[in-house]
């Protein structure tokens, strides 16, 4: 197939660094430029039955079958007329391997749990350690720990304790309807934590803080949830063949089927060919990307989106996918990563690899202002 005149005239100016004249401003376009040269070094065409004339801003348009077996616009991916400039740093954590809990942000540093059963914590700022708060947390061997209700959780063989700043471990009374999961979500009312499957499902799970009863929602395979508008967003993806991710709307969770009652196969919000979920709304689904991350950073949703081994920062408005940030324009690809939202500019992404170990964490996002961290934790 010849390749596209657009696509070779694109490629050159890059390849000699020349600016895009045809869009966008000069510095605008040098802050995409690593991103697309990364994103065009693999061929690829426009799906469409017909070949539709694009240029940028627009990067790609990809399409579907519809019911009648005719091709329909999937999404279509577009470069924002700014970035939003986010400074991005990369901090190399070393000397404790690789964290076996999801790490949490408690009293302004980020606390992770590594292999020997001993808390590494760093300071948000300069990620510099605190040796203070380790030697406070690291009176017993810890197997699993959490953020809940403000406090941190931790599991020492059999047993659950709760950490005081001012008097340091006590056995805890407050119920962990976790299991071993990391949380996925947490406010006055519920708990929310989930599990994954794979291309074999995935369930979304609302532990009710006051009934104590936990409810439940199809999720393949849950990533983020946040609130919105007094509702709660899920985002779900999942790698499978070419990937997908999808996202709903739950008004209210305790509205939606308790986790004790059998699940009907005939009922998912995730797939067109089922019926409706009760309690769910569907707000979009993609085929062929994923998105490893959401949150909501000052009224803006935001997605980490991962698209032909590359991972960028975009925003979605029905089938329209802008790239607002491009990031490191590198591959940021996990298996089942966690987002957890503390506020409005803050929010942390666990990104792990199933060769290290099912919670084995590789690498750590922190979205705080108008800065971006990666922790690279290292042996």
């Amino acid at each position: 197939m010849e390749m596209p005149s657009w696509w070779r005239a694109l490629l050159i100016a890059l390849s000699m660094g020349l600016p895009l004249a045809s869009w966008g401003q000069n510095d605008t376009a040098a802050a995409f430029q690593p991103l697309l040269r990364r994103l065009y070094s693999e061929r690829f065409y426009n799906a469409f039955k017909t070949p539709a004339s694009f240029s940028l801003p627009i990067v790609y348009r990809d399409s579907v079958f519809d019911a009648d077996k005719q091709r329909v616009l999937n999404f279509e991916l577009q470069l924002a007329d700014e970035p939003l400039a986010l400074k991005r740093r990369i901090v190399q954590l070393n000397g404790h391997g690789y964290p076996v809990a999801y790490p949490v942000v408690f009293q302004n540093h980020l606390v992770a749990l590594f292999k020997n059963g001993k808390f590494g914590c760093y300071n948000l700022n300069d990620l510099a350690p605190n040796d203070a708060l380790e030697r406070q947390l690291n009176t017993n061997n810890w197997k699993q720990f959490w953020l809940l209700n403000g406090k941190l959780v931790a599991q020492s063989a059999s047993r659950t304790y709760s950490f005081e700043p001012a008097s340091g471990w006590h056995l805890s009374k407050q119920p962990v309807p976790l299991g071993q999961r990391p949380k996925l979500y947490e406010d006055a009312r519920y708990v929310a934590y989930s599990d994954c499957n794979g291309e074999f499902g995935g369930t979304v799970y609302f532990y009710n803080k006051q009934t104590r009863k936990t409810h439940r929602a199809n999720a393949t395979c849950a990533n983020s949830l946040w609130q919105e508008d007094g509702k709660y967003r899920l985002l779900t993806s999942l790698g499978h063949l070419m990937g997908s991710a999808g996202c709903a709307i739950i008004p209210d969770p305790d509205v939606l089927p308790l986790a004790t009652h059998s699940a009907n196969e005939k009922v998912n919000w995730q797939y067109r060919f089922t019926l409706p979920e009760k309690g769910v709304t569907p707000v979009f689904r993609f085929h062929g990307l994923q998105l490893l991350s959401g949150f909501n950073w000052h009224n803006k949703n935001l997605y980490l989106m991962n698209w032909r081994q590359t991972s960028f920062l975009v925003t979605i408005s029905n089938q329209v996918i802008t790239i607002v940030d491009p990031l490191f324009a590198d591959n940021l690809y996990t298996h089942d990563p966690i987002t957890n939202s503390y506020s409005s500019d803050l929010a942390v992404s666990n990104i792990n690899l199933f060769d290290l170990g099912e919670r084995t964490v590789l690498a750590t996002l922190i979205w705080q202002g108008q800065q971006l961290t990666k922790v690279e934790w290292n042996e």
